[in-house]
């Protein structure tokens, strides 16, 4: 199955082919990439900022958890 580039709409190759095992089923994942290397590394930077910006939101949200939490127990 192959599939295209989200940015550039070229057809992806096939990286890296492995098999996993999870619970009772088998799973076969592939890694593709853009053959174009100048788009590829401008679809990971992409990737790897909104990973940096779930990562604070994530840390954002325990923050105020915590604090929900502190001033919960300041009350009772």
């Amino acid at each position: 199955m192959s599939s295209t580039c989200t940015r550039c709409g070229k057809q992806r190759v096939v990286i890296k082919t492995w098999t996993e095992i999870v619970g009772t089923a088998k799973i076969t994942r592939t890694e593709n990439e853009c053959p174009d290397l100048e788009c590829q590394k401008a679809v990971n930077s992409g990737i790897a900022r909104q990973k940096h910006q779930r990562d604070i939101q994530e840390k954002e949200k325990q923050q105020r958890e915590l604090e929900r939490l502190n001033l919960k127990r300041n009350i009772s």
